[in-house]
């Protein structure tokens, strides 16, 4: 665990507080489908934690852009950090695999239209799922530099319920 959490130590800190609140919110979620298992819990929230390692190389200034001025190369670049991810976890001995699927297949959705493989719901794994979920919500609700007017909480539940509900599995 703690190897895990020392790659941790060259990202920016607003990537560090993202991954630290999706985390926690993964484990609200979770609770709340009654996976209340402490085997369950600690992979989620180690997982959600580290959603984002594959970020850890990427330049400031490239994530300090906004992402509605990437390039398509820029896109295509930052799309890659699913993968480095793994690359990043395979380093480390005795990586739960739940952990491994949460960082690879966080920013796919149900409809086979997230990234990097475009894979449907059925064939993600349940955790990856609840990760996204937070994920979106965290942005969502978290100033950044994505981000600078957040959403309250409440406001943030009925946009992902509404504008957003086809790339989540409605469950």
């Amino acid at each position: 665990l703690s190897s895990l959490i020392n790659l941790m130590g060259s990202i920016s800190n607003d990537i560090v507080k993202h991954s630290m609140s999706v985390s926690m919110v993964s484990s609200l979620i979770s609770q709340s489908k009654g996976w209340n298992s402490p085997a369950i819990l600690e992979k989620m929230a180690l997982g959600a934690l580290l959603h984002d390692i594959g970020l850890k190389e990427y330049p400031k200034e490239f994530l300090n852009k906004q992402r509605v001025d990437y390039t398509a190369e820029d896109l295509e670049y930052y799309q890659r950090h699913a993968f480095r991810g793994v690359e990043i976890l395979r380093t480390v001995e005795n990586v739960p695999q739940e952990v491994v699927a949460i960082v690879a297949e966080h920013h796919e959705n149900s409809i086979g239209q997230g990234y990097p493989r475009g894979m449907r719901d059925v064939r993600q794994h349940p955790f990856s799922k609840v990760v996204s979920l937070a994920d979106a919500f965290c942005e969502l609700t978290f100033k950044d530099v994505q981000n600078p007017t957040p959403r309250d909480p409440d406001e943030a539940v009925q946009y992902i319920e509404h504008t957003m509900s086809q790339p989540f599995n409605k469950e």
